[in-house]
């Protein structure tokens, strides 16, 4: 009849329609997807580094902190390990303190806290004012001893967070972090996302990130969320078959986008440099050649391999070889000064002296560990709260 045929010619009209819009996704997909290609040849490659040597023993970069370094290394990603290695450096220059289990903060306008030898152990000296409640202003403590502008930003920023963290106090251990976690969690998230916004703030003049690359990354991260959503579409009112073998070139491009972004030229050479210096640190460099470098130079590899996650690498810790036995002596005797550590059992002799790198080396894992765990729990209580 005349209705049958018009139904059977629409419907074979809508399938035309389908199969054209099924082909043209097909097509544009394979558009895309080459287009990005060509977009992360031109922009997304790295550039071969100056520096193409395999091991290396000193700072990547003198004048730079490690959280810069830190954001560097992992394509500008914030991490707690930036909060870690910023305190590990500023106890090393003794900007920070450790005694009796606690982190010790000075007062704004307070000189730095200095590191007193003694016979058996770390000992530091007790800080001069006891105002907790001063003003944030640049400290006596960070202008003295801050080698660059730079670095002074960043030791104001971390004594600020501390100083929060403490809750108006001179010391900070593991329960008073619990505490702010649990009972004002968004206050120690806010004061961790604004230590990471200055962070931010010191990296970006470096221009570790090639500028044109990282517009290039946007754009191919934008058409694949845009293919992706079309490919969506197309299952739902299209063609199921297309629009799931277009979501493979999406996330193809998506993969694409994400190492779209490169380096610097100066960024990859310094980046070069890191890769070395943990490559010696991870095969027994520090085993090795450790002992050529003065005790301060030792110490201020410490913060790097605890970004590298390489500290297990140079010896310290129960886990030690025989032959690094006197590194993993210091490291448990150092334990006992960690902040926030828990209470270690009396010792039955006094402890051998201990070194910079396994007072750093052994702090590093418990308050990192500490962090950790606070952030933690005030990410789960702002979520319920």
């Amino acid at each position: 009849s005349r209705y049958e045929e018009t139904w059977v010619d629409t419907d074979t009209s809508q399938e035309v329609i389908r199969l054209g819009l099924a082909l043209g996704l097909l097509g544009l997909s394979a558009a895309l997807l080459l287009a990005a290609l060509i977009v992360w040849w031109r922009w997304g490659r790295e550039r071969p580094p100056a520096f193409r040597d395999d091991y290396w023993m000193n700072p990547p970069a003198d004048a730079m902190a490690p959280a810069v370094l830190g954001r560097l290394w992992r394509w500008n990603h914030e991490s707690p390990d930036d909060i870690v290695a910023t305190v590990l450096d500023m106890v090393r220059r003794g900007v920070l303190e450790v005694r009796d289990d606690e982190l010790v903060i000075p007062a704004a306008g307070e000189e730095s806290a200095k590191r007193i030898e003694g016979e058996s152990s770390v000992a530091l000296a007790a800080p001069r004012a006891a105002d907790a409640n001063a003003p944030d202003a640049p400290d006596a403590a960070v202008a003295a001893d801050a080698a660059n502008a730079e670095q002074a930003a960043l030791d104001a920023a971390t004594l600020r967070l501390m100083r929060m963290v403490a809750t108006g106090g001179r010391t900070l251990s593991r329960a008073k972090l619990s505490v702010l976690a649990h009972e004002h969690p968004r206050d120690l998230l806010e004061a961790s996302a604004a230590w990471q916004r200055r962070l931010t703030a010191l990296v970006e003049p470096y221009g570790f990130f090639d500028t044109a690359s990282r517009r290039a990354q946007h754009i191919v991260l934008g058409a694949a969320i845009f293919l992706a959503v079309v490919a969506v579409a197309a299952i739902i009112w299209v063609s199921w078959r297309a629009g799931v073998l277009a979501l493979a070139p999406a996330a193809a491009m998506g993969v694409l986008g994400n190492y779209t972004m490169r380096r610097s030229p100066e960024g990859n050479d310094i980046a070069a440099h890191a890769k070395a210096l943990r490559n010696w640190m991870r095969d027994g460099g520090w085993s090795l050649e450790g002992d050529k470098l003065a005790p301060d130079e030792r110490a201020a590899l410490i913060p790097y391999a605890y970004l590298f996650g390489a500290l297990k690498s140079l010896g310290f810790g129960a886990s030690a070889d025989a032959g690094d036995a006197d590194a993993g002596d210091a490291a448990t005797a150092v334990r006992e000064k960690a902040p926030m550590a828990a209470p270690a059992a009396p010792a039955a002799a006094p402890a051998a002296p201990v070194d910079e790198a396994a007072f750093l080396a052994a702090l590093a894992p418990v308050f990192s560990q500490s962090l950790d765990e606070a952030l933690r729990a005030a990410h789960k209580r702002a979520e319920v709260s």
